[in-house]
């Protein structure tokens, strides 16, 4: 009597003679590594949202001491986390490029990821925070809210393209994973 083993065709392959799912744990720890510094860095952008009415109450000298200490470790460890998730989002794109869907969905949220940080963050948050260097608390020029509303408004813009980015890529591997039986 010959045994058939039909469960390759369903998704599912053998691990000695037991079946097993067709992700196996590094593929699904991959998966959720990549959406969990996802969500940190849109953690990160989110924190600045919530922010926004509270600094915006702030006198000038108080904003700008606060702002000299409140984001030292944005540039530090929100920057690890940042390119941790545009290289894991790219990585993703990767992993589902079999699977059609899931590779479209991947890649908008690493084009997200991308854009909101090389092309905005980079590109009008950085210079923003060149001229902010500048300055001293008890020397604001008088235009300094309008500096500080710009500054917060490209971080609300970020943490919506990131919030788009963590859903798209959490569809790409919501499809992914639905594929391959997991």
């Amino acid at each position: 009597m010959t045994v058939v083993d039909d469960t390759a065709s369903a998704g599912i392959g053998t691990q000695a003679g037991r079946p097993v799912a067709g992700l196996g744990v590094s593929t699904r720890a991959f998966a959720t590594v990549a959406l969990l510094i996802t969500a940190l860095s849109l953690g990160a952008s989110w924190s600045h949202i919530l922010q926004i009415r509270g600094k915006a109450s702030w006198d000038g000298a108080f904003w700008r001491a606060a702002m000299e200490t409140l984001y030292r470790d944005y540039a530090t460890i929100g920057a690890v986390i940042e390119i941790g998730a545009i290289l894991l989002a790219w990585f993703l794109v990767f992993a589902v490029r079999r699977n059609r869907r899931s590779l479209v969905w991947a890649v908008v949220g690493a084009v997200l990821l991308t854009i909101a940080f090389f092309g905005l963050w980079i590109g009008l948050i950085a210079p923003i925070n060149a001229v902010f260097a500048t300055w001293t608390p008890d020397k604001l020029p008088s235009d300094w809210t309008a500096y500080r509303d710009r500054w917060e408004f490209w971080h609300a813009m970020i943490a919506a393209m990131k919030a788009g980015a963590f859903c798209t890529m959490t569809t790409a591997v919501f499809y992914w994973m639905k594929q391959r039986a997991f």
